[in-house]
């Protein structure tokens, strides 16, 4: 009945037909198979052939998982991590990562290697992306380069050199913090001398795969001639890129350019700065808020509000921003 299942779910001599397979997983699931257990789990958790039951699906999954499915036990995992993050939580999820990546699932052993490190029982977490890392799990390859960027791997000491080597790997596989990373060392010299220019062309790499922080720091690169030669129309179109990708901090950027016209190309404009700075103090920005509050108080592009200043100051307070004297 699982066979008739996997034939409707993925049209394999019949067909295609999610809730046929849906139909047919839940019959062998019901004389006890596992594999259809599992499969059942993921219909009811993605709404696949029926409708989303999150309930059901722990439930499969913890059926299938007491029977030794590593998948399974990788998933209830996944929902017992997702849960409120209590000490309960934790430990059940610690469980079922573990009883799955002593099966050697990859994706189990990162997991687990992640709620480690977070828990800081970082040598064991090392241990464990070591594992996933060796067999080409990008997410592990960053994790191992994480505990050696820190120190808080099997080394006593950083090794930066060390960290270089995994985030590489990772960056191959087109992760994007682990691009990050390389940026971050290469602009700072953390294993040598300050390489600006190389820490660009990383930073160039990850903002191509859609990073905001990325585009933000390319654009504040080419503000002030960092690594490459200023230009600010291409430090604003690297600005607006960014605040459009959700970024505050470029939000912010964007704004200034409007409200100072400061910058090559951009004229003054208040109320598209007043608008970009509404979207980055949304996100609880502090610097725009604290913008905001002096636009309110002054009458600088809005009307007078004292309400509205009084409310962005203490947004803004609130948030940690202390303005420059």
């Amino acid at each position: 009945m699982c066979m008739v299942g996997y034939m409707y779910d993925f049209g394999e001599g019949c067909l295609e037909s999610k809730r046929d397979a849906f139909i047919w997983y839940e019959k062998a699931s019901e004389l006890d198979h596992t594999i259809a257990q599992y499969n059942l789990a993921i219909f009811y958790y993605k709404g696949i052939g029926t409708n989303e039951d999150y309930d059901k699906a722990v439930e499969l999954f913890s059926l299938a998982a007491e029977k030794g499915n590593p998948r399974a036990q990788y998933n209830l995992g996944l929902c017992y991590k997702n849960e409120d993050w209590t000490e309960q939580s934790i430990d059940e999820a610690r469980l079922w990562f573990t009883k799955s990546a002593e099966q050697d699932h990859l994706s189990a052993q990162n997991s687990l290697g992640w709620l480690l490190f977070d828990i800081g029982e970082h040598n064991e977490a090392y241990e464990w992306f070591k594992k996933a890392a060796t067999l080409g799990h990008a997410s592990a390859q960053y994790g191992v380069g994480e505990c050696l960027y820190n120190g808080n791997g099997s080394w006593t000491d950083q090794s930066y050199d060390q960290a270089k080597l995994w985030y590489e790997r990772a960056a191959a596989q087109d992760h994007v913090s682990a691009m990050h990373r390389m940026a971050e060392i290469y602009y700072y010299g953390y294993d040598g001398e300050p390489d600006p220019p190389t820490a660009v062309e990383w930073y160039e790499k990850a903002a191509e795969l859609g990073s905001s922080y990325a585009q933000y720091f390319i654009a504040f690169c080419y503000e002030h001639g960092i690594g490459v030669d200023k230009d600010e129309k291409t430090s604003f179109d690297w600005y607006l890129r960014a605040a459009n990708n959700g970024n505050s901090y470029a939000q912010h950027s964007v704004g200034n350019a409007y409200y100072h016209g400061h910058m090559e190309g951009v004229e003054k404009n208040l109320t598209h700065a007043i608008d970009w700075y509404k979207k980055a103090a949304e996100q609880g920005n502090g610097e725009s808020q604290y913008k905001l509050a002096q636009c309110y108080e002054n009458g600088w592009g809005v009307e007078i509000d004292m309400d509205s200043a009084n409310k962005y100051y203490i947004m803004s307070k609130e948030n940690g921003y202390t303005p420059e004297v």
